[in-house]
């Protein structure tokens, strides 16, 4: 084999690494991921899992139509350790008398953060209205990365697919 096709074969395997260790979920920019629903006694349920790093805070966002998320509605300290899945409820993130005042029909946004000594990342988030979760079945969550509720098991066993090692997929 020449020189010029050694460079070319090493530039193709070069390429195929970078490209192999982006779908890998190596630089991917969130970690772990936030969904809501409903259990059996109606109350509303957060599902938090963390993939590489622990979990800091949660914030609850009133969004704006056809813009990011602009007013802060609420923000929950967390200390939810990596490569776990934790069931809350929202008076337990947000606390009794600020989760009463929540209008039903309001479009909100639940994002939570992540942080290591290396800095933060945010999870994916789930955008919601009461009174949608109000329909869902009891034990189901939805995410924005999901396009129908399913079972809490079955978010939190793909909710760190994309590329978390094994040992880091929440228990």
């Amino acid at each position: 084999m020449s020189t010029r096709d050694l460079r070319r074969l090493g530039a193709v395997v070069l390429g195929s690494t970078l490209i192999a260790a982006t779908l890998s979920g190596c630089s991917k920019e969130a970690d772990g991921a936030v969904a809501i629903g409903r259990d059996a006694q109606g109350e509303v349920i957060v599902q938090i899992v963390t993939c590489e790093y622990p979990a800091t805070e949660l914030d609850l966002l009133l969004e704006q139509e056809g813009a990011e998320p602009q007013e802060d509605v609420s923000a929950a300290p967390l200390d939810q350790p990596a490569g776990t899945s934790q069931t809350y409820t929202l008076p337990q993130l947000f606390g009794e008398s600020r989760s009463d005042l929540l209008d039903s029909a309001a479009p909100y946004q639940l994002r939570g953060t992540v942080a290591d000594d290396g800095g933060e990342r945010d999870m994916n988030g789930v955008s919601f209205t009461l009174d949608q979760v109000a329909g869902y079945q009891p034990d189901q969550v939805i995410s924005n990365d999901l396009d129908s509720p399913v079972s809490v098991e079955a978010f939190t066993s793909q909710a760190c697919e994309d590329g978390a090692p094994a040992s880091e997929k929440p228990r």
